[in-house]
């Protein structure tokens, strides 16, 4: 069953990555110094080391594969929300060279040769990740009432 709730658009941050910092770090530290509670997210640029997974669902668990190699950035959307008290960045990240292309959800160490990263702040009603034992992944719910969770 479908849940939306409304939000609107807060600060926008722009950021610049280089010497191969961990692009999940990098959105998280953000988050905590800026304060954001939930955020659009996307990211250009390249790579020179990634971590990328596949969930299986029937042992409910993401497969992972790290290289170290460089690579595009073709395309990376993602979400920060906050896990806790901690941000949690969830994004998915397709990567190409000249031997083909590369994607799945993104995981650390993924680090960023040289990107370009866009945050855009949503403001709203509260919301969380909670564990679904249907899926065995992290779930976004939120308060569309605006009550605290």
């Amino acid at each position: 069953m479908a849940a939306w709730c409304n939000y609107r658009p807060g600060r926008c941050f722009l950021g610049r990555l280089t010497g191969n910092e961990d692009l999940i770090q990098a959105v998280s530290d953000l988050g905590i110094r800026e304060q954001i509670a939930t955020a659009s997210v996307s990211v250009t640029g390249r790579i020179s080391r990634l971590t990328v997974g596949t969930f299986d669902p029937v042992q409910q668990v993401y497969i992972t594969r790290t290289e170290e190699r460089p690579m595009e950035i073709v395309a990376c959307r993602g979400l920060l929300t906050t896990e806790g008290e901690e941000p949690f960045f969830h994004a998915h990240i397709l990567l190409a060279d000249v031997g083909g292309v590369l994607g799945g959800r993104l995981f650390s160490e993924t680090l960023a040769a040289e990107a370009e990263v866009v945050v855009n702040e949503l403001k709203g009603p509260p919301n969380r990740r909670v564990y679904d034992t249907r899926t065995g992944q992290l779930a976004l719910v939120f308060s569309p009432d605006n009550r605290p969770l």
